[in-house]
């Protein structure tokens, strides 16, 4: 499933279904800038690779972190 997002005025179309369960994706521009991006990911302790998050492995072809959904 797509979901669109405002980011710096521009919409872009941001791939759900790549995210891990209870999770959600966050374009990496949209979260504050660190020297390893991924400190920013709540998923990062449980991080395997099965769930792409490097624009050229993702359909979408947004860099993302993903955050602990709601």
């Amino acid at each position: 499933m797509h979901r669109s997002l405002t980011l710096y005025g521009q919409t872009v179309m941001v791939d759900h279904e790549d995210a891990p369960k209870g999770y959600y994706p966050v374009p990496k521009d949209a979260v504050p800038q660190y020297v390893n991006i991924c400190n920013a990911c709540d998923w990062r302790p449980d991080c395997n690779g099965i769930h792409p998050c490097m624009s050229d492995k993702r359909a979408d072809g947004i860099s993302v972190v993903f955050k602990r959904g709601v």
